[in-house]
């Protein structure tokens, strides 16, 4: 394991640009809303990243996650993404596509 000193996102980005094929993770627990708990963003070993949150109050709150999603595809302008409980991000593409359901982006799908 490799520790790295980065204290900020503009710096974490950065390495990854620089470094595209290293796979790494970032978690933080200081989230910009109320209603998220922790934020991930990976760094795939094929120069991806995937962008992930934890939400406070699951529960039974599908309806509140599948908004978050959609927002985060928006903002990221991410063409492909999936909810999950407990499940870490792939680290490439291909496990990917092989480990998740991909949900097509539909404006109105969030019922």
């Amino acid at each position: 394991m490799v520790e790295l000193d980065i204290h900020s996102i503009a710096e974490l980005t950065d390495y990854a640009e620089r470094n595209p094929t290293h796979g790494f993770n970032f978690y933080t627990q200081v989230a910009l809303r109320s209603d998220i708990k922790t934020v991930i963003i990976k760094f795939t070993y094929d120069a991806k990243v995937v962008f992930g949150i934890s939400i406070t109050d699951w529960g039974d709150n599908y309806s509140q996650a599948h908004a978050i999603e959609k927002e985060i595809r928006e903002i990221t302008q991410a063409y492909k993404s999936y909810i999950s409980l407990e499940y870490p991000p792939a680290d490439d593409e291909e496990e990917f596509d092989e480990d998740m359901i991909v949900w097509p982006y539909e404006p109105d799908n969030c019922t």
